[in-house]
């Protein structure tokens, strides 16, 4: 493939975890709700080579989850940065395992971003951090993550109001996913089958097949660049979901009534 027509993108996350040691209500992938699992590291590979003959983005997010529950971290980054996909790689965590990341890790990675939640146990503070940025030449940042917002919405908006949720949306631009062998615009379409699953919804697909897709190139560009709202927009609430503070979900249901939108927000 020509250089010219590799797509370039702001940045692309890929889940290498869809499990986690916390709970979080809300959680925009899924966590609380959907069956945990380590992606296998072929089936990762295979996708981000595959993304590599298309795209160039200027950061790859490894994700989950909790990434750090991944047994085979080391090689995934390694295997990543051989692709050759990205300008720098980034890893996001809850912070709780940080002690497991190896030197090797430490290393190999450029950023890392740090979700730092209410009433957890963290074993770091921010001396240790510095000492950790300082030695191997890598930036961190932590994010106090003392209140969430919904995504995700039950009762489905009406087409004016999708539309105006997707072509106000930040995540469509900063937030292009890999999972399963597709590509997604955002994290939130990525993860919404699995979610409204849960609720007894049914929703078609809005990934792109990355294997053995005919016309990818011009597929994905008008998938980008389309200001038709996704199937996904139906059942989200975009940048203007109801806050509410951090907490640790249980195994019932959310309230319905709850997930809607913050009080600012009237639409059509």
């Amino acid at each position: 493939m020509k250089p010219k027509d590799i797509i370039n993108i702001n940045g692309l996350e890929i889940n290498i975890s869809e499990q986690c040691n916390l709970r979080c209500k809300g959680c925009d992938h899924g966590m609380d709700v959907i069956t945990p699992q380590n992606i296998p590291l072929p089936n990762l590979l295979q996708d981000v080579q595959k993304a590599s003959q298309y795209f160039h983005t200027k950061t790859l997010r490894i994700i989950g989850g909790e990434p750090l529950l991944h047994p085979e971290l080391s090689q995934i980054i390694q295997d990543f940065q051989n692709t050759h996909i990205a300008d720098s790689i980034e890893l996001w965590t809850n912070g709780l395992l940080l002690d497991n990341i190896s030197k090797t890790n430490w290393e190999l990675l450029n950023g890392i971003v740090i979700s730092k939640y209410p009433n957890t146990s963290n074993t770091w503070d921010n001396k240790y951090l510095k000492a950790i940025a300082e030695k191997y030449n890598v930036w961190i940042h932590v994010r106090d993550s003392n209140t969430f917002s919904w995504s995700m919405y039950l009762k489905k908006n009406t087409m004016d109001t999708a539309r105006i949720l997707h072509n106000s949306c930040r995540e469509s631009a900063t937030c292009n996913t890999i999972r399963k062998g597709k590509f997604y615009k955002c994290v939130q379409s990525a993860f919404a089958i699995d979610r409204l699953l849960y609720y007894g919804i049914k929703l078609d697909d809005d990934g792109i097949e990355l294997h053995n897709s005919n016309n990818f190139i011009e597929k994905i560009e008008n998938h980008i660049w389309s200001n038709n709202p996704l199937n996904a927009c139906y059942y989200c609430l975009g940048e203007f979901g109801a806050k509410f503070p951090h907490e640790q979900n249980t195994n019932e249901k959310y309230n319905i009534e709850e997930i809607n939108f913050d009080n600012h927000f009237i639409s059509p």
